[in-house]
């Protein structure tokens, strides 16, 4: 059996589930979420939490959604390294949903349910994202995607 994966497969013989170049790439494939219109990386640490279900209600995609439907955004330096900060309410999970993704913008570095967001995001509330991030912006209804 043959097959032909793309420009730089070599292999001409075999299946495809035994050609190395097409499976390195499906697994970086893996190891990344589409979300906000980019490809970002998934770090070993929040790999981890996805394959252990730390957070069950936490799923790439409610990740993607967030990155997607973002309410509130901005820069949070608290936790020792700065970060971009998403947040979006998330009616399938009826939850505020937080995700931390590096200041590059290429990798995902955690993702988790925010109590505040739950209360606070689905009445306008603001003032208090106001007060811990930096460059906070707030997105408008009319500023999301269909």
């Amino acid at each position: 059996m043959s097959h032909r994966c793309g420009a730089n497969c070599r292999r001409k013989r075999g299946l495809r589930s035994e050609c190395e170049p097409c499976n390195r790439y499906k697994e970086s494939r893996r190891k990344t979420i589409v979300g906000g219109g980019k490809r970002r990386l998934m770090t070993r640490h929040f790999q981890t939490d996805l394959r252990d279900k730390l957070r069950p209600e936490v799923t790439r995609e409610i990740v993607a959604y967030v990155l997607d439907n973002w309410t509130v955004r901005g820069i949070d330096t608290s936790k020792g390294r700065d970060g971009t900060v998403y947040l979006a309410f998330v009616p399938a999970v009826n939850k505020g949903i937080r995700v931390v993704v590096s200041m590059d913008d290429k990798s995902i570095v955690s993702a988790y349910p925010d109590n505040k967001a739950t209360k606070k995001l689905p009445v306008g509330d603001y003032a208090y994202y106001a007060r811990k991030l930096r460059q906070m912006e707030v997105r408008n209804e009319t500023d999301r995607p269909v």
